[in-house]
C-alpha cells in the first residue's frame, strides 16, 4: 500500500498522473486526494464520511471526470510520460518511514516522493520565483527547487505539494545580467499551447550564475542558449 501522506503531498501536481493497480490504470489527469477535490470544488465534503475520505484518491481527467480508488488498492502513482519504465513516484511505504506532522510532513514527503520519480536531485537549495500573476502583493515567492535531468522540481509551502517544470516543456534557458540582480528566466510550453516565463533568482549574483550553469549542463543548453 501506498504511503496515504506522501500521496496527498502530490496533490494538485503540475504534471498529468496515472494511479496504478493490479491489472488496471486510472488516468492520465489531475492527481489528488479526496481533500484535494473538495477545496476545488470537484465534489462535497459530506458526500462520503470524513473516516473513508481519507484514504480516498483520484484522478481527474481532461473531460473532468473524477475517478476515485481506495488507497490500499493502489500500487504506485506514476506521471502520464513515465509509464515506458521510469521509477515510480509512489512506491509502497517503507518499514523505516519517519514520521513527522504538519508543515514539515507535507514538505518532506512532496521532496522525498517526487525526487524518488525523477532520478537524481543534481542541485537543490532556495530560489526565489516571480509570481506569474499579473497583481500581486509579495511578486518574489521563496521556494525550495530540486533540479532533475527531467525537470526542475519546486515545493509551494502554501499548497503542501510540489511542482514539476518537465525539460521536455522547456523551450528557451536564459540568464538575464541587465540590471542589480540577475535572473534566470525560463521559458516553457505545454502540449495545449499555453507558455510562460518562469523568473528566478538566487541571494547572490553568482549564486543565480551557478543555478542557470547547473540547468544548462543538465537538460543540454550551451552558454549561448
Amino acid at each position: 500500500m501506498a504511503d496515504p501522506s506522501e500521496l496527498a503531498a502530490l496533490s494538485g501536481s503540475a504534471v498529468p498522473m496515472e494511479i496504478h493497480m493490479d491489472g488496471s490504470v486510472i488516468g492520465p489527469g489531475t492527481f489528488g486526494s479526496y481533500d484535494y477535490f473538495v477545496q476545488e470544488g470537484d465534489v462535497s465534503a459530506d458526500s462520503i464520511p470524513a473516516s473513508e475520505a481519507a484514504k480516498q484518491f483520484g484522478v481527474k481527467g481532461s473531460d473532468g471526470k473524477l475517478s476515485f480508488v481506495d488507497v490500499t488498492k493502489i500500487k504506485e502513482v506514476v506521471p502520464a510520460s513515465d509509464t515506458g519504465g521510469a521509477a515510480p513516484m509512489v512506491p509502497a511505504a517503507s518499514a523505516d518511514t519517519t514520521a513527522t506532522s504538519g508543515r514539515e510532513q507535507c514538505h518532506r514527503g512532496a521532496v522525498t516522493v517526487m525526487g524518488s520519480g525523477l532520478g537524481d536531485v543534481l542541485k537543490e537549495g532556495e530560489l526565489e520565483k516571480h509570481a506569474t500573476a499579473k497583481i500581486h502583493l509579495h511578486p518574489w515567492q521563496r521556494r525550495v527547487f530540486h533540479l532533475h535531468k527531467a525537470g526542475l522540481a519546486y515545493f509551494t509551502e502554501k499548497e503542501c505539494h510540489q511542482k514539476l517544470i518537465p525539460t521536455a516543456q522547456v523551450s528557451s534557458l536564459r540568464l538575464i545580467e541587465d540590471g542589480a540582480r540577475s535572473e534566470v528566466h525560463l521559458v516553457w510550453s505545454d502540449a495545449g499551447g499555453k507558455s510562460d516565463t518562469h523568473r528566478l533568482r538566487a541571494a547572490t549574483n553568482e549564486l543565480t550564475k551557478e543555478w542557470h550553469d547547473a540547468m544548462a549542463a543538465a537538460w543540454g543548453y550551451s552558454s549561448t542558449e
